[in-house]
């Protein structure tokens, strides 16, 4: 019954590539879809389980700058007077402060390429370094820095900034935020970028001594709500915001939550539109073939003979079209997911390769379940009529 099904679709090319095109659209949009969804789910997570503090203290003219670069790795520099530390370290509930500096570099012939410098203190920092922990053992060397997953250096390679080059000793493995598109360094190096006078000809610097971009902290046990307002009224006329880590992503994770209803309703207006132009094919097609059937029927072949020539005809159609649509997906999201995550706004952190094959899975038997009730639902009159009924209709 199987290779009688094969040669069926092989004879009727244009109306089996019309089945094909409909599940290939249906698995096309439920990959590219659930890919996109559960990578920025994945990068959220990622941001809030990794980000390391409760509190982020940063200029207001740079908050949406500083956001920028940390989840999607848009360059940027920004600064305020290092002493604004010592204002956050009095204030009761302050288990640990560490500043960090922000740089941008230029795709200009002083640098590499344009990236974003993260400049950290080894001694306090409590944030970076955990992350690099798996790329160097010990401090990070002077003149040594560690570059994200996206940078295109490896191990050993030199990396050039202001004028300054510098030796990569690692390559941190990828978050699905803006760390991959970051560079980082100690606050020693940074002041040699600082004094340099490239950076004086190319950036508006109108301060380079103790100066950092923002301070992060952690509270503890201690109760957040009440730090990050003590903070703040500490702080108050300096100039500068005060973040908790919660408010940071709270506004991803309601652009995430809105992106998965999208799945969810793209999703089903896809199956109900694929399954409904399968059911029309495959009924306008039996009706086609009537005589076909019925003089199958008027030989001795068994109704459930030809339910199985048709089901076959209808797993084959739907399996064919959603390997198809999974590897036309594949070509783009897979390749381009930086693209996709720059367009997006969003941390993006692809899934595992198990999560993948699962969504490969349940597409398939989906697509395949369609088919099946799709072709059970058009067969369903024929099955109950008889060989010579069948032949009648068609003369």
């Amino acid at each position: 019954m199987f290779k009688i099904a094969q040669k069926n679709l092989r004879y009727r090319i244009y109306r089996t590539s019309t089945m094909v095109f409909f599940v290939m659209l249906l698995s096309f949009t439920m990959f590219t879809v659930s890919i996109i969804s559960d990578s920025t789910e994945n990068g959220l997570t990622s941001v809030v389980n990794r980000f390391g503090a409760d509190i982020m203290v940063v200029s207001d003219q740079a908050e949406e700058a500083v956001q920028k670069s940390l989840f999607q790795g848009t360059p940027c520099t920004t600064y305020f007077d290092a002493g604004i530390e010592d204002k956050i370290k009095a204030v009761e509930g302050v288990e640990k402060t560490s500043p960090q500096l922000y740089l941008a570099t230029l795709s200009a012939s002083c640098c590499e390429s344009a990236l974003q410098l993260i400049a950290f203190d080894p001694k306090t920092d409590f944030v970076i370094q955990p992350w690099l922990n798996n790329q160097i053992h010990n401090a990070l060397p002077t003149g040594s820095v560690v570059v994200g997953s996206a940078v295109t250096k490896q191990v050993g390679d030199d990396i050039t900034f202001y004028g300054i080059k510098f030796k990569v000793a690692g390559v941190m493995e990828r978050t699905g935020m803006g760390y991959d598109n970051t560079v980082f360094l100690t606050f020693e190096d940074a002041k040699k970028i600082l004094t340099s006078p490239n950076i004086v000809k190319n950036k508006d610097l109108t301060q380079v001594d103790d100066i950092i971009s923002t301070v992060v902290v952690d509270v503890g046990n201690n109760k957040l709500s009440k730090v990050s307002r003590d903070i703040e009224d500490v702080l108050r006329g300096n100039n500068v915001s005060v973040f908790t880590t919660e408010s940071m992503t709270h506004s991803i994770a309601d652009s995430i939550e809105n992106f998965k209803v999208f799945e969810k309703f793209t999703t089903f207006v896809s199956f109900l539109s694929s399954a409904a132009a399968l059911i029309i094919l495959f009924c306008i097609s039996i009706n086609e073939r009537k005589k076909e059937f019925g003089i199958l029927l008027s030989i001795g072949i068994r109704r459930r003979q030809i339910f199985q020539i048709i089901v076959s005809e209808a797993i084959i159609i739907t399996v064919l079209g959603a390997i198809l649509g999974i590897l036309v997906a594949s070509i783009i999201v897979f390749p381009f997911s930086i693209a996709i995550s720059q367009k997006l706004g969003l941390p993006y952190l692809l899934p595992e390769f198990g999560a993948i094959v699962g969504l490969i899975i349940k597409i398939l038997a989906i697509s395949v379940s369609m088919g099946i009730v799709s072709a059970s639902f058009a067969t369903k009159r024929l099955l109950a009529c008889d060989g010579s009924e069948l032949v009648k209709e068609t003369e």
